[in-house]
């Protein structure tokens, strides 16, 4: 065979191959997550304490905490569950976005909840301050009401 026709042989299939390849790639940012720094900050691994206020029918002002558990992260995506002190057999799942400023989560039942039939979803839409908690509102159905509610929230880190 004429060395030629071979070297423009090998050359056309180098380049579909290096086509092929890089395409794969770049497609599940694989050398991305290996080279680039996370621009992010991780969450994963943290705990974060949830504080919010609800009146009583009587007028009086209770306080209620919840943790945050993070067990997952991926960019800018995040997941973990969350417990409270005040719902012992109740456990959430959370997921959500994390952009440096925002942190919107979504909270449903848990799978591994001790109790299995529970009804509380909703959302979470907090802010970053400058010291590194967050500050926003979590809107979602109560369990407990039977009703949509809203209550603002101050978040900070706990481990």
């Amino acid at each position: 065979m004429d060395p030629t026709i071979t070297a423009a042989i090998i050359g056309g299939t180098s380049t579909l191959v290096a086509t092929v390849l890089g395409a794969v790639v770049g497609r599940t940012k694989f050398v991305e997550r290996i080279f680039q720094r996370s621009k992010y900050q991780r969450l994963i691994g943290t705990k974060w304490e949830s504080i919010w206020h609800e009146d009583n029918v009587d007028g009086s002002t209770v306080e209620f905490k919840e943790v945050f558990e993070f067990t997952w992260q991926r960019t800018d995506k995040v997941g973990g569950t969350i417990t409270s002190g005040h719902y012992p057999d109740m456990k959430w799942t959370i997921e959500g976005d994390y952009n440096e400023r925002f942190l919107r989560l979504f909270w449903q039942p848990s799978d591994d909840s001790p109790n299995k039939y529970f009804l509380d979803y909703g959302c979470y839409f907090l802010e970053r301050n400058g010291n590194g908690t967050f500050t926003g509102y979590a809107i979602g159905f109560s369990s407990e009401t039977n009703r949509v509610e809203a209550h603002a929230h101050a978040v900070r880190k706990v481990t």
